[in-house]
């Protein structure tokens, strides 16, 4: 695709050279310039890019199996003659992780 803009391009720069009428020539390469841009444009918008290195990613996150995680909030509360009493919950939470594929 970008071939054939090129040659549309050199269409462009040959038909300002020889001899033809006056009006011809500035359409015919107003044509040819707007031919090449839109070849240059398609051939850039369709083109595949391939990455051809291969990485394998060393990954380094968590071990798959079962991990039981304990979480503990603490609240101070006021008790309106100026004291302060702390309410805590606790709660458990068991974190599965599946073996990678």
């Amino acid at each position: 695709m970008i071939i054939l803009a090129l040659l549309a391009l050199l269409g462009v720069l040959a038909t300002g050279f020889g001899k033809s009428a006056p009006w011809v020539r500035p359409r015919l390469r107003l044509v040819a310039l707007l031919v090449a841009i839109s070849l240059a444009a398609l051939g850039i918008g369709c083109e595949n890019y391939v990455n051809p290195i291969n990485i394998t990613p060393n990954v380094s996150g968590t071990p798959a199996g079962t991990t039981t995680i304990v979480l503990t909030g603490t609240l101070p509360v006021s008790n309106g003659n100026g004291s302060v009493t702390d309410v805590t919950r606790t709660t458990t939470v068991n974190l599965s992780v599946l073996p990678s594929s």
